[in-house]
């Protein structure tokens, strides 16, 4: 992380997943994008499915909102 800080002549951007990594959960379609603190969702929850993960995933490729930055992934 601290090396792709330093570079300029890359596009990248950092995505992880809650603290709970669900790869049964159902895909909901909604899902809260955070940075680099810890965030949990309107039930206290840190939790997402794959799906709804990979959803977020494909979400910032198309969309690059958050070039040069950590972000992570909690489900609704």
């Amino acid at each position: 992380m601290a090396e792709l800080r330093k570079r300029n002549d890359v596009k990248w951007t950092f995505v992880s997943p809650a603290a709970i990594f669900d790869p049964e959960g159902a895909r909901t379609g909604e899902y809260i994008l955070a940075g680099e603190e810890f965030t949990v969702n309107d039930r206290g929850e840190s939790v997402v499915s794959y799906a709804d993960y990979a959803l977020a995933m494909v979400d910032e490729i198309e969309k690059g909102n958050h070039i040069q930055q950590r972000i992570s992934v909690v489900g609704k």
